[in-house]
């Protein structure tokens, strides 16, 4: 999912180094918005999920120059847990899996197939992302 699921496709643009996104763009559709009848400050931010951490980067430079606040307007968490995440500010809140991990399991999995066993039932637990909290979210 790219920079549409969060901005509408025609209030978005894209020059050769970077989108631009309007204020207007960031808004949800009419159908999503919530009543600000009432509403606390306890709802939080609008939060956006990329397809990658450097979605997830490019999303956060595109909000700032829209003159929004990350995370404090909009919530933005990546995946892959890329080493800039971390040292860009505000750092990129991301999910990660742990290759090292993965590869054994499967290793262990064939194995104990091979071997008449059945799988292990621990090993959705291995395939689930790690949420790496960070300042984005």
């Amino acid at each position: 999912m790219g920079l549409s699921g969060c901005c509408g496709p025609r209030q978005l643009s894209w020059t050769k180094t970077s989108p631009t996104v309007s204020r207007r763009a960031l808004r949800p559709p009419v159908s999503r918005r919530r009543s600000t009848a009432g509403a606390t400050p306890s709802e939080g931010p609008t939060p956006c999920t990329r397809y990658n951490d450097e979605f997830g980067l490019v999303l956060i430079q595109a909000l700032t120059d829209a003159g929004l606040r990350v995370p404090e307007d909009s919530a933005v968490i990546g995946t892959d847990n890329h080493p800039l995440g971390a040292a860009l500010r505000p750092a990129l809140t991301t999910t990660c899996l742990d290759p090292a991990e993965g590869v054994a399991a499967v290793a262990s999995s064939v194995e104990r197939l091979l071997g008449g066993e059945r799988l292990d039932p621990g090993l959705a637990e291995i395939a689930r992302p790690r949420l790496v909290t960070r300042s984005s979210a």
